[in-house]
């Protein structure tokens, strides 16, 4: 399942990532962020997989890592 085809839903200091198909009502728990925690951060798809980087930890330490997210292996 490519991410044009899913709705991901990322919460500020939430390391939990979940997906919900567009026909059907129920939200399902994918594998959790490697990362640590974070807000501000930033996130775009390209080719069907999504990226979250940077941002500020909870303690306002700066982050300069990026993370990638494929949906067809859930990693």
């Amino acid at each position: 399942m490519s991410i044009s085809k899913i709705t991901v839903l990322c919460l500020l200091l939430v390391i939990n990532l979940f997906s919900k198909a567009a026909n059907v009502d129920t939200w399902v728990q994918k594998t959790d962020f490697p990362g640590p925690a974070r807000i501000n951060a930033v996130s775009f798809s390209v080719r069907g997989q999504a990226f979250i980087g940077t941002g500020e930890d909870s303690q306002g330490n700066l982050l300069n890592d990026f993370w990638k997210y494929d949906p067809d292996l859930n990693a």
